[in-house]
């Protein structure tokens, strides 16, 4: 069990990192598609990350076609939704700042819009493995919540560290890897795999000798 939730965890990892550098080249091509667009990147790269553990047999793939479409447009709606929720909270922290500074601090209420933001995301991620699995995983949904948050943060010092002036794009590939190998860790507790006990002729005997 411990082995194939890391092979999920691993796949899915590098998937959703993946699909997170490509969200960079769709943010860099266009600003409009970098935000409201990503949502059907990441589900994409969700899709392609199934596809390859039920082929291994590391997951089974039984949603029914309504439920996985379903999801799929919740994810494809969770960045637009999280992106209003993210500029909603930027205007109203400019705005108290304003009102009690006397000037908008722009970086700051961006930043501090994030953090809601990430837990709209998650949550609405979250209600998406809800509907796919049709199980509700509280372990998954805080891990899903604190992978979000944590990747504001990380982000930005990740973008120190290489020097990247525009940090916002590092959000994107470590938050879909965040979120996608939490996703992998929902599906794998949601679809255990039952060890099933060869017995052999001897065991077999001595199977028989108890019951009698």
């Amino acid at each position: 069990m411990k082995s194939r939730t890391f092979k999920v965890l691993a796949l899915f990892l590098v998937v959703g990192l993946s699909s997170g550098l490509l969200s960079i080249s769709v943010a860099v091509w266009s600003k409009a598609w970098g935000w409201v667009g990503l949502g059907a990147i990441l589900a994409a790269g969700l899709l392609v990350s199934m596809i390859i553990a039920a082929g291994l047999k590391w997951i089974p793939l039984k949603a029914s076609l309504r439920r996985a479409l379903f999801a799929t447009l919740i994810i494809i709606a969770a960045y637009p939704l999280a992106v209003l929720v993210m500029l909603g909270s930027a205007f109203f922290y400019d705005s108290l700042y304003a009102a009690r500074f006397g000037g908008p601090d722009v970086t700051d209420g961006i930043i501090g819009g994030l953090y809601p933001a990430a837990i709209v995301g998650a949550i609405l991620v979250s209600l998406a493995l809800r509907v796919l699995t049709r199980k509700w995983d509280r372990q998954a949904f805080v891990l899903m919540i604190v992978a979000g948050v944590a990747t504001i943060p990380l982000s930005t010092a990740i973008a120190g560290l290489i020097g990247e002036p525009n940090w916002h794009l590092v959000l994107f590939p470590v938050g879909e890897a965040f979120f996608s190998a939490v996703c992998g860790y929902w599906l794998v507790r949601a679809s255990p795999v039952e060890e099933r006990v060869v017995a052999s002729p001897a065991t077999a005997g001595e199977s028989h000798h108890r019951s009698a």
